[in-house]
This record gives structure tokens, sequence and C-alpha cells, in this order.
């Protein structure tokens, strides 16, 4: 971000205009809403939306959480605090997903990431390594 407003995705000499907003939630279960900036490039007609450090594009989970729960499930860290099956619905989604976008990412990023290969075994015997795997 420059000041108060992001860069153009396409090219950082555009300015990008604020261009409203729009709501999420703001947890996995409940009614509470929070704001998310949207910005326009003219130019390019891109927009772009802000997200909180601890927001998750397409997730209502918090990032912190997220990242507790999967340090327990691969490195048997603290177990994380009690959450409600929603919240766990959605922590299981979002591996599945990371599980499923890893080959895409390996190759994008290259060494910067290590490859990830799931296995039972690997998945600390997760909810989601069930699903990957035709068990629950």
């Amino acid at each position: 971000m420059k000041g108060d407003r992001p860069e153009c995705p396409l090219d950082c000499r555009h300015k990008v205009h604020r261009h409203g907003s729009y709501d999420r939630y703001k947890e996995p279960k409940g009614k509470e809403k929070e704001d998310v900036p949207r910005f326009l490039c003219v130019p390019c007609g891109q927009t772009v939306s802000v997200l909180d450090d601890q927001r998750l594009p397409y997730r209502s989970i918090r990032v912190d959480r997220l990242e507790r729960w999967l340090n327990w499930q691969f490195s048997g860290g603290p177990e994380p605090p009690a959450m409600e099956e929603v919240e766990r619905g959605c922590m299981e989604r979002a591996l599945a997903c990371f599980v499923r976008n890893n080959p895409s990412l390996v190759k994008a990023l290259g060494q910067i990431v290590n490859t990830f290969v799931p296995t039972p075994d690997r998945c600390g015997g997760c909810y989601a390594a069930g699903a990957i795997w035709g068990r629950s």
C-alpha cells in the first residue's frame, strides 16, 4: 500500500481511487459483519479490495486461528482454543484447498516453499486428510 491506498495490480504508476466497499462476515458463525474497502484503477478497470492483516480472501476465519490450528495438526504444537463445528469446517476446507493448490504453489514459488505431499500420517489424523483420501 502507498499511504492509505493500494497500488494498481497491473501498473504501479496508476493511481487507484476509493470505489466503495462491501460487507463480509467477521466470524464463521455469527451475524457481525465488517466493511472491506474497494479501490478502482480507472485506466485498467481493475478493482482491488483491501483486507485486514488477520483476514483471508474468501474465508471468514482469522489468520492467527488458522495458523495455530495448522501448527497443531502438522507439528504437534499447542492445541488451539475450542472451536465450534462451523469454524472447524472452515479450517478443514482451507486445508483441503491448500492441499489441492500445493502443486501450483510449488511451481510458481519454486524453492521458496517445500513440496508438501499430503499423506494421512503427515496430516496428523485431521478430518480434512480423511476427506482427501476418501475416509471420514
